[in-house]
């Protein structure tokens, strides 16, 4: 029906189980599950290289991007929110981003899988 396809397209920021980046985390405490994540995932994204000649030694930049981890815990949506200002750094984030593993585990609301949406930074410097 129209109502479940609806439901199904809808995009969560916030969900009771937020999805799983590593299998590690689900071997914790409920309350250091998210810490985990949270670590796992920033982890992932600040091994981006910045690339040669964009730039200065202590210049930075920082761009905002957002991913969608879908309901089998692949991503399929990846957006720049703010371009860092420089096309090669944004190139650099975005190919960062799609290959990034897949999470573990999908966010789950009611117990049923979700799609969620994350909004962060990515840092570059020189």
């Amino acid at each position: 029906t129209d109502e479940e396809v609806d439901r199904d397209s809808v995009v969560y920021v916030l969900v009771e189980s937020m999805p799983v980046f590593e299998r590690e985390c689900l071997t914790l405490d409920l309350d250091k599950q998210d810490e985990c994540n949270k670590s796992n995932f920033f982890n992932y994204l600040e091994s981006i290289e910045t690339p040669k000649n964009t730039l200065g030694k202590d210049e930075k930049s920082r761009g905002y991007f957002s991913i969608i981890v879908e309901k089998d815990g692949s991503i399929k949506t990846i957006e720049t929110l703010r371009s860092t200002g420089n096309k090669k750094l944004d190139k650099a984030a975005l190919k960062h981003l799609k290959n990034m593993p897949n999470f573990y585990q999908a966010g789950l609301q009611r117990g049923k899988p979700v799609r969620v949406k994350y909004n962060f930074p990515i840092d570059f410097k020189g």
